[in-house]
């Protein structure tokens, strides 16, 4: 059952007219150049949708709690229910949209994850040679030392 909150935010929510596609790429680069005002919006936007989800997760929590309750009832009393059939009927007749945003934004991060973990790559490289520059400037450093020394023991400054 719906309750009064989510009831109230579905009267906010006006579908589009159209069924266009909107510029991903441009709202994606919105939500990065977001100011602090923007942020918090976008932050109180997340809070109220994961109050939603949470609400619609606890129902479906206790829905499964229950059909495995009567589904066990009913085993005991010798009735057969098929949940896979009843699954699939469910689906034929309720299909689902996709998820294109969701999916949209975690292929975005993946991408940048890629990203990261070669400019990562890059870094622990370009440490190592620093690294062993930093040997060779000591050696080298030692090495001077020595011929310095001796050219002093000689009496050469």
């Amino acid at each position: 059952m719906i309750g009064l909150q989510e009831r109230f935010l579905l009267r906010l929510y006006k579908p589009p007219k159209e069924s266009t596609m909107p510029d991903f790429d441009a709202a994606f680069d919105a939500l990065e150049h977001l100011d602090d005002k923007g942020r918090l919006a976008l932050r109180v936007s997340g809070q109220m949708y994961e109050e939603l989800y949470l609400a619609a997760d606890a129902r479906a929590e206790k829905a499964e709690w229950l059909l495995e309750r009567l589904h066990t009832w009913a085993a005991q009393w010798g009735l057969v229910f098929d949940l896979k059939a009843a699954s699939e009927h469910w689906d034929a007749h309720h299909p689902r949209s996709q998820t294109v945003l969701v999916s949209r934004y975690h292929t975005l991060l993946l991408e940048r994850g890629d990203e990261v973990r070669e400019l990562k790559r890059q870094l622990d490289e370009a440490l190592d040679s620093r690294e062993q520059a930093e040997i060779r400037a000591e050696t080298a450093e030692m090495a001077l030392a020595g011929v310095t020394s001796s050219c002093a023991g000689m009496g050469h400054e």
